[in-house]
């Protein structure tokens, strides 16, 4: 080859490497040329984790590839910047779709997705069932059934074991109780934290329109306290605290003591929800002992030198409680001294209206007023409405967030400032949606799942609400009260007088 072609052919291969090297590298650094924009832009990606794994990605309609099978993650890289429509799926599952912005030299992520099986398997668990209430560990649960009398018996669910026994009857209480009529059907029952011991009320009304959730709301109740370790299970009448007690529930720390409030009776004015705080050891009967009472001077003038006690609840060694001026305290479990007033600006109290305080921990209280929604900012030490209509709420598994929800509408409020995708700012709220049929109850089913029932249908719900949230029908019974036990992967719904689970929701 003659010297000039070796020049030539050497200058042509210099030259491409002088175009191809530039854009190899810049091709390495995520560069590409986009048709649509027609200029060379950097370009993205995509992280998905999805529960169960292997799932299959699609992207604008194409299977990309499978999540991993043992983390259930997948990292798309090389996206050029727009918006992709992104589809999971796996057999036997319901799908999860979004649309989702890819950004350049940004990874868009998604690391929250969980699939929910098409058809899970329900199974009958008991019949003649009116009412249920799950231990704090989820693996006990006492039923009110119907026995073959008319009348009913309180019964004991060992999970575990996959065992039953009666704990209390109708019949057994009325030859006890010569008070009892036939008549006082409605009851509530609270655990103790060891779920040694059940507290069960009575309610004392002939009203067939009496509501529920009456250690709560009623006074006129009769309480019993349930030996569940002795068989036969020990009953103990709380008669001896007399008629006016209310907001009855056991120390965390000793399920043999009980604590109490104690309505004054107003000749004047017989409607004021205020009362004493009381402690007493019940299998004693012994005279309660006063916690909460007239307190000591403290370090500011706003302070009146007497309050009566509102609500209260019993919180990681503290007593947390409203007291009627609208100052919240913080007081000592043992000796009732106040430690600290939570709130510098007091609440209004409102005369007939109920009260009740929901917490994570010291930084994250509310407060419930009849249906209204309040927050204890703990920078401004104040309360701020949150929303007028709320019927209950609760804290997510994360303790970073709450749902409240009405009869149509469920919301997020996040309690701080959260750096994942998508970024939210402490106090933020947002909607998750809303229904025209009544949403009877609502419940976290993950950190990132919501879990509900509006009408007959029950429903599992995402919080991510780029784009759409997703929301499938898992199932429907007839005016269904649900349940989540054992780390969520049962459910457990009350439909016609029976139980009815299903298991294999979470893997």
């Amino acid at each position: 080859m003659e010297k000039k072609i070796r020049t030539i052919l050497f200058f042509i291969c210099l030259l491409l490497f002088f175009i191809i090297a530039p854009l190899a590298v810049l091709y390495s650094q995520g560069y590409r040329f986009n048709l649509e924009t027609k200029k060379i832009t950097q370009t993205g990606g995509l992280f998905l984790k999805v529960v169960p794994s292997d799932a299959e990605v699609y992207i604008n309609g194409e299977l990309e590839e499978k999540t991993s099978f043992l983390f259930g993650s997948i990292l798309i890289e090389n996206l050029l910047p727009k918006t992709y429509k992104i589809e999971v799926k796996k057999e036997g599952y319901h799908p999860w779709q979004k649309s989702l912005e890819i950004k350049e030299r940004q990874v868009t992520e998604v690391k929250n997705i969980v699939l929910v099986p098409k058809l899970p398997e329900f199974i009958l668990l008991e019949k003649d069932v009116e009412n249920f209430w799950f231990s704090p560990t989820k693996k006990k649960v006492v039923y009110k059934k119907i026995n073959e009398t008319g009348l009913w018996n309180l019964e004991l669910f060992d999970i575990p074991t996959n065992t039953r026994r009666v704990i209390l009857s109708q019949e057994k209480l009325k030859e006890t109780d010569s008070d009892t009529q036939q008549n006082e059907e409605l009851m509530d029952v609270k655990w103790s934290l060891n779920e040694e011991r059940i507290l069960v009320a009575e309610l004392r009304s002939s009203s067939p329109f009496a509501v529920a959730r009456v250690l709560e709301k009623t006074q006129k109740n009769k309480y019993f306290v349930i030996e569940l370790a002795k068989t036969p299970a020990v009953l103990t009448s709380l008669d001896f605290l007399g008629e006016n007690i209310k907001e009855v529930s056991f120390n965390p720390e000793n399920s043999q003591e009980i604590f109490f409030i104690v309505s004054p009776k107003y000749p004047n004015n017989s409607s004021k929800k205020m009362g004493y705080l009381f402690r007493v050891d019940y299998s004693k009967k012994e005279i309660p002992r006063l916690v909460l009472t007239s307190k000591p001077e403290l370090k500011t003038p706003l302070l009146p030198k007497e309050e009566h006690l509102i609500t209260f609840i019993i919180f990681g060694g503290d007593i947390i409680w409203l007291a009627d001026a609208g100052f919240l305290y913080k007081s000592n479990f043992d000796s009732g001294e106040i430690l600290e007033v939570l709130n510098l600006k007091p609440h209004p109290v409102k005369e007939e209206v109920n009260y009740e305080i929901f917490m994570a921990d010291i930084s994250k209280i509310f407060l419930k007023e009849g249906d209204s929604l309040y927050y204890l900012d703990p920078e401004l030490r104040e309360f701020k409405k949150v929303s007028e209509k709320v019927s209950s709420l609760s804290f997510s598994p994360d303790l970073k967030k709450i749902i409240y929800f009405s009869d149509s509408e469920i919301w997020l409020f996040y309690l701080e400032r959260l750096y994942d995708q998508p970024q939210r700012e402490a106090q933020e709220k947002t909607l998750v949606g809303r229904w025209a049929e009544k949403i009877n109850k609502c419940s976290w089913f993950t950190s990132h799942y919501l879990i509900f029932n509006t009408g007959n249908k029950i429903k599992v719900a995402e919080t991510d609400d780029r784009d759409r949230i997703n929301i499938i029908d898992l199932a429907e019974f007839n005016n269904p009260e649900i349940f989540l036990g054992e780390n969520n992967k049962k459910l457990y719904i009350l439909t016609n007088k029976n139980i009815v689970v299903a298991s294999g929701l979470l893997p």
